[in-house]
């Protein structure tokens, strides 16, 4: 059986006690060829676990403040979304307080390594100098709860690179690490 996403090891590795992580893997689609499209891609996935107590909602906004400051320095534009809304909900037993925060992280991170990924066409050094645009857009994934995708401008056209939200709190549940975890929220992003 072929791997079509790398989520088929995020209960592993939650389950061997990880609480940040990254791992990558090939994964097998049947996605006809075009420009933006292969059958056989390399897929990374993240995550970071978070004390959802007022220590990590602290060491969660000082982040956030300081990603805002670098990125307002950049030749960036990026077109938001809000974080929750009744159709991208808040999953049951969260704080709304801290997913907005943790959400805003996770897009304020992803816009730092898009702008790594991507920036050369922001200093200049690749086709006409143009900020990089970069656009959210509200998903649904199966794993996650707010969920989102993101597009870059690239080459004329908007071309999905990711997709990402916070974890499911049932994907702790099945590692087996509720308990462990149950005072603890989490994001998760792959692309």
């Amino acid at each position: 059986m072929l791997r079509t996403h790398t989520s088929a090891h995020e209960v592993e590795t939650f389950r061997n006690g990880e609480t940040k992580w990254l791992l990558t893997a090939d994964v097998y689609r049947r996605d006809e060829i075009d420009g933006s499209h292969y059958p056989v891609f390399h897929q990374v996935e993240g995550a970071k676990i978070v004390d959802a107590n007022a220590d990590g909602l602290k060491e969660v906004e000082e982040d956030n403040r300081q990603r805002e400051i670098a990125l307002a320095k950049e030749d960036i534009v990026i077109e938001d979304i809000p974080n929750i809304t009744k159709t991208n909900p808040v999953q049951e037993g969260h704080d709304p307080v801290f997913v907005e925060a943790l959400t805003k992280n996770l897009k304020l991170s992803l816009n730092t390594l898009i702008l790594q990924v991507f920036g050369l066409a922001t200093r200049g050094l690749v086709g006409k100098g143009e900020p990089l645009r970069v656009r959210w857009i509200e998903a649904y994934f199966p794993f996650t709860s707010p969920s989102f995708e993101v597009e870059v401008f690239y080459q004329g056209k908007w071309l999905e690179i990711l997709g990402c939200g916070v974890v499911k709190q049932a994907t702790l549940d099945t590692a087996g690490i509720l308990h462990f975890f149950s005072k603890r929220l989490k994001f998760i992003c792959y692309c």
